[in-house]
C-alpha cells in the first residue's frame, strides 16, 4: 500500500461512500455493512446524480449488499482512470513543493497533483513527482508517463460486526460481499463468531489460487457468485498445511481482524488456518479512544498490545499458516508525532478516523452536523449510556439524538413532578377534610370511630403516594406524557424510548419473549415500570424500618429516590444508534438528490407548503480528539497535517492520544 494510513470504519453512514471519494486518490477506507437498506439509497442517489442506470432496487440484504459493492468498484475504477489520465500541472514547481509553499501553489493543482502530495514525505513516489515537476518537454511528458503507470488505487474494505447477526445479517453480509466485484478486503469486528468464520469458509474468493491439488480431502464443487446462493463448500486449492509455506497466490478477498489484544489474534488465526484462510491483516484497535463503544477488554493500552504484538509476531505467523500478515493499529492518533510514534515501533500502518468526519471530501455527513462537530469542545464528546448496548458510549452530547434523548428525559421528569403535585395537594385537601370532620365530633357532630379510621387511612394511602411514586401513580404519569405527546408534532415526541425500526440490536432480554432492544419504546416503557417497582419496594422496607417516614420523609429515602432517578436517566438516554448513526447520511443525501424524496413531501413542496419529511435525529460518535480540530478542511490538508509536510491543523493544547486513552482508562474503572 502507498499510504502508512488508512481511513477506518465510522459508525454506519459516515464512511459508507468513502471509498468512492478517496479510493482514486490512493487511500484505502472501510464501508459499513450494517445498514443494507441505507447503502440501497446510497447507490440510488449517486445513480440519479451521476445519471447511470444503476438498475432496479434490490428486494434482499444480499442483494442490496453486493449491488452496492458492485457500484463501489465500478465508480472507483471510473474514477482511477480519469485521474491516471489527467497532465500533472504544469505551474507547480519543485520548490513550491516545501511545508511553507503549499499554500500558494494551491489553486494550480488538479486531483493527480493532490494524488501525489498527500503521500508520506519518504514515498518514492512523492519523490519521483517532485523531480517530474523539475522537468520539460519531452522528458517531462515520458517521466509523467512512467510516474503514470506505478499508481495504485486505495482499496476497498467492507466491515462486519460478527455479532450483529439479527436474522443471520451478519451471514447475508459475508454472502453479498463474496458475490460483489470488489476486490478487497472483509474486516471483522465487534467480537468473535465462530458461526461467520464458517461462512466465509465456504466461499472461495477467500482462499488463495494457485495449480497445486486440493489439500483437503472432502473438498467441494466451486463455490457459485449468484446472490443468496449458500455454498456447501469449495475446492480448497493450494492450501498448505498449518505451519507450512504458503501455495498459490493471494486470494481476490482478503480477511482482517480487528483486535485488542495478542490472544484474541492467535485465537481466531489458529481457527482460520485450519479452515485453510490467511489472515491478510491484524488490526489492533484501542478499545477506548476510538469513539462509539469504548470496549475495556484487558484494560491493557494500544501501544503495549502494539508491543506485544511485535515482539510476537514470528510467534503468530508460524501458529497460523506461515503467512506473514500485516499489524496496524488505530484509535486517537490524529497528529504526525502519534503516527510516527506507533509507526517506530513496527506497525506497518495506522487507522486515522475522527479527524476525517471534518473533511467532506472524505465522509458522508449532512452540514447541520459537521458544524456542531467542528465547534465541539472536550466538555462535549464525553463517555455516556447512549449504546443499547449498556456498554459505554463515546458520544457528541451536542448531536440532535441526544438532544431528542434529553428532551424526552425532561417531559417524562416533568410529569411525574406534576403528578406528584397533584397526589400532595389531594393529600392536603384530604387532611383538611379530615380536621374539620374532627371538629364537627368535638362540637357533638356524631361521627363514628369506623368512619374517623377511614379518613386517616385514606390520608396516610394518599400521602404515602405523594411520598413514592407507585406503578399506579406512574401509569397515569405515563397517560400524561401521553396526552401532552398527542399535541406535540412528530419531531418533538416525548414518548420514553423509541420506534425500533431497524431491530440490528435486538437481543433476548428478561420480560420478553422475543428479542428487543434496550432503546425500543416497548422496552423503555417496560424497564421505567420496573424501576417504579423495585423503588417502591425500597421504600416501602424503608417504612417498615422507619414508621414515621411517612410524616418525616428522611435522607434515606431522598437518597433512594435519588438512585432509582439515576437509572431513569440511563433508561432514557440510549438512542437508538442503528437507525441514528444512518441519518446523517440520509440528510446529506437528501440535500443533494431531492427528487429521492417520497411523493406526499414533493407535493407539499410544490404547493409552498409545510415540508412533509422532517428531520430525523443524528448521533454521532467521534473520538475525543475531535475537539482539537474547529472547522472543515480539504482532503490535502487532512493528509499533509497527519504526515508532517504541511501545517499543523491541531491547537496548541492538544495532549497526545496515549495520554487521552490512560484518562478514559481511568475514567471507566473509576466509575
Amino acid at each position: 500500500m502507498l499510504h502508512d494510513i488508512h481511513i477506518p470504519v465510522m459508525g454506519i453512514c459516515y464512511t459508507a461512500d468513502t471509498p468512492v471519494r478517496v479510493a482514486h486518490m490512493g487511500l484505502t477506507s472501510v464501508i459499513s455493512l450494517v445498514d443494507d437498506g441505507l447503502l440501497e439509497e446510497y447507490r440510488m442517489a449517486y445513480g440519479e446524480r451521476l445519471g447511470v442506470d444503476v438498475g432496479s432496487p434490490q428486494t434482499t440484504r444480499i442483494g442490496r449488499i453486493r449491488a452496492y459493492l458492485d457500484f463501489v468498484a465500478e465508480e472507483v475504477d471510473r474514477k482511477f482512470d480519469w485521474i491516471r489520465g489527467l497532465r500533472i500541472a504544469g505551474c507547480v514547481e519543485s520548490g513550491a513543493l516545501s511545508n511553507s509553499g503549499m499554500t500558494g501553489v494551491a489553486g494550480c493543482l488538479n486531483d493527480k497533483d493532490r494524488y501525489f502530495l498527500m503521500l508520506p514525505a519518504h514515498s518514492p513516489l512523492r519523490a519521483e513527482y517532485e523531480q517530474v515537476c523539475a522537468l520539460s518537454g519531452l522528458r517531462r511528458v515520458a517521466a509523467e508517463v512512467a510516474l503514470t503507470e506505478k499508481m495504485e488505487c486505495g482499496e476497498i474494505q467492507a466491515n462486519i460486526m460478527v455479532n450483529l447477526n439479527h436474522e443471520e445479517a451478519a451471514l447475508d453480509a459475508v454472502r453479498g460481499f463474496a458475490a460483489s466485484k470488489v476486490k478487497g478486503s472483509l474486516v471483522f469486528s465487534a467480537g468473535v463468531n465462530l458461526g461467520v468464520f464458517e461462512e466465509v469458509a465456504k466461499h472461495e474468493c477467500f482462499y488463495r489460487k494457485g495449480s497445486g491439488t486440493a489439500s483437503m480431502a472432502d473438498s467441494a464443487p466451486t463455490a457459485t457468485a449468484s446472490v443468496g446462493a449458500t455454498p456447501v463448500g469449495v475446492a480448497r486449492v493450494g492450501v498448505a498445511p498449518v505451519g507450512a509455506a504458503p501455495v498459490g497466490a493471494a486470494p481476490t478477498k482478503k480477511i482482517i481482524l480487528k483486535v485488542s489484544d495478542f490472544r484474541s489474534a492467535m485465537i481466531q488465526g489458529r481457527y482460520l488456518a485450519k479452515k485453510g484462510l490467511d489472515v491478510y491483516e491484524y488490526r489492533i484497535e484501542s478499545g477506548v479512544n476510538c469513539g462509539g463503544h469504548a470496549f475495556v477488554g484487558a484494560k491493557v493500552p494500544m501501544l503495549e498490545v502494539l508491543r506485544e504484538f511485535m515482539a510476537k509476531k514470528e510467534e503468530l505467523f508460524r501458529a497460523t499458516g506461515g503467512v506473514p500478515a500485516r499489524i496496524t493499529a488505530q484509535g486517537g492518533l490524529c497528529t504526525a508525532e502519534e503516527i510516527s510514534q506507533v509507526l517506530a515501533l513496527g506497525a506497518d500502518g495506522v487507522g486515522v478516523g475522527t479527524p476525517f468526519l471534518l473533511v467532506p471530501q472524505a465522509t458522508s455527513c449532512d452540514a447541520e452536523t459537521r458544524a456542531l462537530l467542528a465547534a465541539a469542545t472536550r466538555a462535549d464528546v464525553r463517555l455516556t449510556h447512549a449504546s443499547p448496548l449498556g456498554v459505554p458510549f463515546m458520544n457528541l452530547v451536542t448531536s440532535t439524538a441526544a438532544e431528542a434523548c434529553r428532551r424526552k428525559t425532561d417531559a417524562y421528569f416533568k410529569a411525574r413532578i406534576e403528578k406528584s403535585k397533584s397526589l400532595v395537594a389531594a393529600s392536603e385537601a384530604n387532611v383538611t377534610g379530615s380536621a374539620t370532620a374532627a371538629d364537627a365530633a368535638a362540637h357533638g357532630t356524631e361521627t363514628s370511630e369506623a368512619d374517623a379510621a377511614g379518613s386517616a387511612t385514606a390520608a396516610a394511602a394518599v400521602a404515602n403516594e405523594a411520598f413514592a411514586s407507585t406503578p399506579a401513580a406512574e401509569t397515569a404519569a405515563m397517560a400524561a406524557i401521553r396526552a401532552n405527546a398527542e399535541t406535540v408534532a412528530a419531531p418533538a415526541d416525548n414518548l420514553p424510548g423509541f420506534p425500533c425500526r431497524q431491530h440490528y440490536l435486538c437481543r433476548s432480554i428478561p420480560g420478553f419473549n422475543h428479542p428487543v432492544c434496550m432503546a425500543s419504546r416497548e422496552y423503555v416503557m417496560h424497564r421505567l415500570a420496573e424501576i417504579d417497582r423495585q423503588e417502591a419496594e425500597s421504600l416501602d422496607a424503608l417504612k417498615s424500618a422507619q414508621p414515621d417516614a411517612a410524616e418525616t420523609v428522611p435522607s434515606d429515602a431522598v437518597s433512594i429516590r435519588e438512585k432509582f432517578d439515576a437509572i431513569r436517566r440511563e433508561t432514557l438516554s440510549r438512542e437508538c444508534i442503528c437507525r441514528f448513526l444512518g441519518n446523517a447520511g440520509r440528510e446529506e443525501i437528501r440535500a443533494k438528490s431531492p427528487s429521492l424524496h417520497y411523493d406526499p413531501e414533493k407535493i407539499a413542496i410544490a404547493r409552498g407548503a409545510k415540508t412533509a419529511r422532517v428531520k430525523e435525529p443524528v448521533t454521532i460518535c467521534p473520538g475525543p480528539n475531535i475537539a482539537y480540530f474547529n472547522r472543515e478542511y480539504t482532503l490535502l490538508e487532512m493528509m499533509q497535517h497527519l504526515y508532517g509536510t504541511g501545517p499543523t491543523l491541531t491547537s496548541t493544547d492538544k495532549p497526545l492520544a496515549f495520554d487521552l486513552e490512560k484518562e478514559i482508562f481511568d475514567t471507566i474503572l473509576g466509575a
